[in-house]
């Protein structure tokens, strides 16, 4: 997915039609996903290119006739502050920044 990301930008880079721009924003609902770019722009999950690892992901395991589930990785929560790419009229999100607000 990343790999597929920043080939993206290489590309329309090359084009020069995307310039990318980085801003800070928070995270102000998580289903669906919406995030906050310095009070100023509100984004949608539609407007916004999410890696899996800021995705919520867990997996089952099973032990004996017991079965867990495992979080992995709890994805994004309301109050997380995010690193943000403007690519054209999309945004990447890059990652967090020391959790929440």
């Amino acid at each position: 997915m990343i790999s597929d990301v920043m080939k993206y930008i290489a590309e329309e880079r090359i084009n020069e039609t995307v310039s990318a721009s980085a801003s800070f924003g928070t995270v102000i609902a998580s289903g669906p996903l919406q995030v906050r770019i310095e009070d100023r722009l509100l984004l949608d999950e539609s407007m916004l290119i999410v890696p899996s690892q800021l995705l919520f992901r867990s997996i089952d395991i099973s032990i004996g006739d017991q079965t867990h589930t495992i979080v992995l990785s709890p994805g994004l929560l309301v109050g997380d502050k995010v690193i943000v790419l403007h690519l054209g009229n999309r945004w990447l999100l890059v990652g967090t920044v020391n959790g929440k607000e």
